[in-house]
């Protein structure tokens, strides 16, 4: 309080108050820190509009890179010009698709064995994102159809339709191997365990089967075609060899844990229904880049 006084007999004479000097030097102290507060939150501003800005600009390279087909679809007056392009453009989406595919089945399969939830859940939202992707493209593409010469879009409408419905069905088919390897994560994977030699070369196969497929539809080649189907054929026996086994084995043991043993049958189950699918894509696609009426 005596300070207080003396401050206040000193500013007297010059018409302010200590209280007053007080308030202003705390002023310019908070406006001194604000200031500084000011520049950090701008710079912070600064560097997140440069990471967005930088990752819109990836995002659009991507995105022009998988619709620069679609752009000469939109472009072309020419029916035959058209319909080659929606060829490439159909190549292009299910090789990409294939390969998206078989990333997330051997990931799927990976997490279900080392059992990383996040991983699996991650998985489960990237495969629900494609499945929105795969609408459009299929809308796209048949939309195109009706730009075509009408005799070929009669014969190859039916190919088309196929190719886009066994990539969706890809999709709902590891959807439906991902979904239980999140619930059943805290599950102790014993029959993979001690079958894991055998079913890691039966996935192997299938992973091999997906590349080829992929690479086959991708370069138009289908020289392979009776080869891969066989190659198809025999995985899906394996994997139904694999299931049968395990059902033989829970028959003999009635006191084993049906819940857990179920999710096993269930990958076998599911993987050999995606080796069938791949096998129907393939076909489907060969008759729909064929210049053979089908």
């Amino acid at each position: 309080m005596f300070k207080f006084a003396v401050f206040n007999l000193f500013f007297a004479g010059t018409g302010y108050k200590a209280s007053g000097f007080i308030r202003y030097a705390a002023e310019i102290e908070t406006v001194s820190i604000s200031y500084h507060s000011l520049i950090t939150v701008i710079a912070v501003l600064i560097c997140l509009a440069l990471l967005t800005l930088v990752y819109i600009n990836r995002n659009h390279q991507k995105r022009s890179k998988a619709d620069e087909i679609f752009n000469e679809i939109t472009l072309s007056r020419n029916p035959d010009k058209t319909w080659m392009l929606l060829k490439k453009h159909a190549s292009e989406t299910l090789s990409g698709m294939i390969d998206f595919i078989n990333v997330s089945y051997s990931e799927t399969i990976e997490g279900m064995l080392n059992r990383d939830i996040r991983t699996l859940q991650k998985i489960n939202s990237t495969l629900d994102r494609q499945t929105g992707k795969q609408k459009k493209i299929q809308q796209r593409e048949s939309q195109v159809l009706q730009r075509i010469d009408r005799n070929i879009t009669l014969e190859k409408s039916t190919w088309l339709h196929l190719t886009n419905s066994c990539a969706e069905q890809m999709i709902y088919c590891v959807k439906r191997i991902t979904v239980p390897c999140i619930e059943h994560t805290g599950d102790t994977p014993g029959y993979m365990e001690r079958s894991a030699a055998e079913i890691t070369a039966t996935i192997d196969l299938l992973k091999s089967f997906m590349s080829r497929i992929k690479k086959a539809i991708e370069t138009s080649d289908y020289s392979e075609y009776e080869q891969l189907f066989f190659m198809g054929t025999h995985i899906s026996e394996e994997f139904s060899r694999l299931r049968l086994r395990l059902i033989d084995c829970l028959r003999k043991d009635v006191e084993k844990d049906l819940n857990s043993f179920n999710f096993y049958l269930h990958i076998l189950q599911e993987s050999e229904e995606l080796v069938c699918i791949l096998r129907l894509l393939f076909r489907a696609s060969r008759k729909l880049q064929s210049d053979q009426r089908f």
